[in-house]
C-alpha cells in the first residue's frame, strides 16, 4: 500500500470543544501521546489556556504560539515569560520550542492584496520548513504581481504563489484521508441510485 501523508489536525477554540464535547477529550490525549510516530500532528487554538489543556497533552506540546495575551500569567504559562502581554503591534507573536525562542510577525490574510503599498515593495520569503521546524529552504516570489491581483487578498495571492511553488518543484499531490463534501441538496433518488437502496 502506498504510505499514508502526514495529517494535520487543528482544533479551534480547544476549550469550546472541551466544554460540548468532555467525552471526546481522552481520542486528543491519545493522539497527543502517540500521533507523531505514526504521522498524525495536531494543533490546538485557545484564547484562554489557563486549565483547558490537559496535563498529559501539555507534557507533549513540542511548539507554542502566542500572540498577545490578556494578562502576564496567561503569557508566563505558555512561554514561560512575561513578553507576550507586552506586544503592540497587531500580528505579533512568539515561537517557543525547546531550542527556538523568537517574535514573528503574522498578517491579516483578508485584507485586499495592493502591490502598490510600500510594504510589498519587497520580495516575500517563503521558508520550507521540516518536521522538527527547522528552516530548510528559502524561495522568493515578487509581490508586484500587476492587475490580475487587484481583486484578491493577501491571503490568496500568497496560497497561490506556495502553488506555483509546489508546481515548479512537482511535489506530488498528498492522497485524501477524507470523504468528498456533501452536496448542497441531497434527494432521495440520488441516494437510491448512487447506494442501490430499492
Amino acid at each position: 500500500m502506498e504510505d499514508l501523508p502526514y495529517l494535520l489536525v487543528i482544533l479551534d477554540e480547544f476549550a469550546e470543544f472541551k466544554k460540548q464535547f468532555p467525552e471526546q477529550i481522552d481520542k486528543f490525549i491519545q493522539l497527543a501521546r502517540v500521533g507523531r510516530s505514526v504521522g498524525m500532528y495536531m494543533v490546538l487554538a485557545t484564547q484562554s489556556p489557563s486549565g483547558i489543556v490537559p496535563a498529559q497533552i501539555e507534557s507533549n506540546i513540542k511548539f507554542y504560539i502566542c500572540l498577545r495575551t490578556a494578562n502576564t500569567g496567561e503569557s508566563k504559562e505558555l512561554i514561560g515569560t512575561t513578553d507576550a502581554f507586552f506586544i503592540s503591534r497587531p500580528g505579533r507573536a512568539y515561537v517557543k520550542s525547546s531550542t527556538i525562542y523568537e517574535q514573528i510577525q503574522t498578517f491579516y490574510s483578508k485584507v485586499a492584496y495592493n502591490p502598490d503599498k510600500d510594504s510589498h515593495k519587497q520580495d516575500l520569503e517563503i521558508n520550507l520548513v521540516a518536521m522538527n521546524g527547522e528552516r530548510i529552504n528559502s524561495q522568493f516570489y515578487d509581490k508586484t504581481t500587476g492587475k490580475e491581483s487587484e481583486s484578491k487578498t493577501e491571503g490568496q495571492i500568497l496560497v497561490s504563489e506556495i502553488n506555483k511553488l509546489v508546481d515548479a518543484h512537482k511535489f506530488p499531490s498528498a492522497a485524501k484521508v477524507w470523504c468528498d463534501l456533501l452536496p448542497e441538496y441531497l434527494t432521495l433518488s440520488s441516494l437510491e441510485k448512487n447506494y442501490n437502496i430499492p
